[in-house]
């Protein structure tokens, strides 16, 4: 069972662990030691063990980190979801075509958007939608920076709203007549 199969169900992931991970920081830091600790909560070895610094110091280590994991994560299935639409397309187009060379690059073409540079594949698009494109980039960039370590400081920082309103914005144009 694919639990991420679409941009919507990673911006929904984001949005609840980050609800939970900020209901748990709320909860700790202002009635976990209130909590009825002699009952069965005090039984439950999962919780008694941490102290409510503990909780708070997780969660604000988390948050943070949640963001760029949910960038990454956004981006990876709005890849996926643009090169599989934009193969589709031309895979429509293709049927009409007779001639040998034009066949063969377009299969050149299909290769190079299943597997190459996916800054390639967003190129043909920056004629009509050449700011978006470019804050996409800016999307793809500070992915980048996340996935490779976070060394230095980002080029663009990017918030998971801000990713996840430019990627839907070029899915939505993906969806209309072109």
């Amino acid at each position: 069972m694919n639990l991420l199969d679409s941009l919507e169900d990673a911006w929904r992931w984001y949005q609840d662990t980050r609800i939970q991970m900020k209901l748990l920081r709320r909860l700790a830091s202002a009635h976990w030691d209130a909590l009825p600790w002699d009952g069965q909560l005090g039984k439950d070895s999962s919780l008694h063990d941490f102290s409510a610094e503990e909780l708070v110091g997780k969660a604000n280590f988390s948050l943070p980190h949640l963001d760029d994991l949910a960038i990454v994560v956004m981006f990876s299935i709005f890849e996926s979801e643009v090169r599989q639409r934009v193969l589709e397309e031309v895979a429509a187009e293709e049927k009409a075509l007779k001639h040998r060379a034009i066949r063969w690059a377009v299969a050149r073409a299909k290769e190079r958007i299943e597997t190459g540079s996916f800054f390639s594949v967003l190129e043909p698009f920056k004629d009509r939608h050449h700011d978006l494109v470019a804050q996409i980039d800016q999307v793809r960039d500070y992915r980048n920076w996340v996935a490779h370590g976070r060394r230095g400081n980002p080029r663009n920082h990017v918030d998971p709203k801000m990713a996840y309103d430019r990627l839907r914005r070029f899915l939505q144009i993906l969806e209309s007549p072109t």
